[in-house]
């Protein structure tokens, strides 16, 4: 379970770099805007996490680590979308899907690795 886990991981973070080998690769085909919300949210909340197990100086990630780190991500991320509206654009729920999925690998990787 765990390798399909990992396999699934890769194939979303492939998926989001958006390139044209990439969607060849795994059949998919997200809009560049999607992927890039995936991709940093996916990789603000594995750096957060590890700043905070640095600060924590243990050698595992606290569920607080997580928690906190996910929740911090996934606020800028609705605090992205507030912007966007107050200046005209479209508050993005699919952004946010984004951004949530990219959190969920994010966690996932750093679980496993």
């Amino acid at each position: 379970m765990l390798h399909s886990l990992r396999s699934c991981c890769f194939v979303l973070a492939l998926a989001a770099s958006g390139t044209p080998w990439a969607q060849a690769m795994t059949g998919l085909d997200l809009p560049a805007d999607k992927a890039a919300h995936f991709g940093l949210s996916s990789v603000a909340v594995e750096a957060t996490m590890k700043s905070c197990q640095a600060w924590q100086d243990s050698a595992s990630i606290s569920p607080w680590c997580r928690g906190f780190s996910s929740i911090l991500v996934l606020s800028l991320g609705v605090a992205k979308e507030i912007v966007d509206q107050k200046q005209g654009r479209s508050f993005d729920q699919q952004d946010l899907s984004a951004d949530i999925l990219g959190v969920l690998t994010g966690n996932l990787l750093q679980w496993n690795f």
